[in-house]
């Protein structure tokens, strides 16, 4: 007789404060039963709802995992940012991380950290030039959606426009709760 029980496994990446649609869940059996998994059967329930922390492709859906809230709360707001070559981490972004942003100084003007932020996603570069002996900076890096507080926009838009922002990586996946 089998004993296993049919759970909610994820289907591809999803990104902190990310909604949950039909397309991100898949069924899965597993032969224990584990408490906070979310059954198969309840797969509608959790559609809409978002998640609080990046969840992996292949992963068991957990309750803990959602919340009924969005990322963008009042007096919060998510900003894109351009991420230029060496002003990040080597090892990249991903959704999740706890980040400080930090507006590079120029001349008598010092650097000065803008905000801190919680990375809501992460854009590839997919877009270079492709003339021959271009020395323009018309390629354009991968970019950011940051979730900041509200007060912070348009510092860090300025920033980012400028071309004058840096980001420090503070914690690898972070949780949205409490943000």
């Amino acid at each position: 007789m089998d004993e296993r029980q049919a759970v909610i496994q994820v289907s591809q990446d999803v990104g902190v404060g990310q909604k949950i649609t039909t397309a991100d869940l898949t069924e899965a059996r597993v032969a224990a039963d584990v408490p906070g998994l979310v059954p198969a059967s309840r797969a509608q329930e959790v559609v809409g709802l978002f998640a609080k922390v990046a969840i992996s492709k292949g992963q068991l859906l957990d309750k803990s995992m959602l919340t009924r809230q969005g990322p963008l709360q009042p007096g919060k707001a998510a900003v894109g940012i351009v991420l230029a070559a060496g002003r990040t981490p080597a090892d990249g972004l991903a959704s999740g991380d706890l980040v400080e942003l930090v507006r590079i100084g120029q001349g008598s003007v010092p650097s000065a950290v803008i905000a801190q932020a919680t990375v809501l996603a992460v854009s590839q570069d997919n877009e270079k030039s492709s003339a021959l002996g271009d020395q323009s900076s018309s390629s354009s890096g991968p970019t950011a959606t940051v979730l900041v507080d509200r007060t912070d926009v348009q510092a860090v838009t300025d920033a980012s426009g400028n071309n004058k922002i840096a980001v420090a990586l503070l914690q690898r996946g972070t949780s949205l709760e409490g943000k």
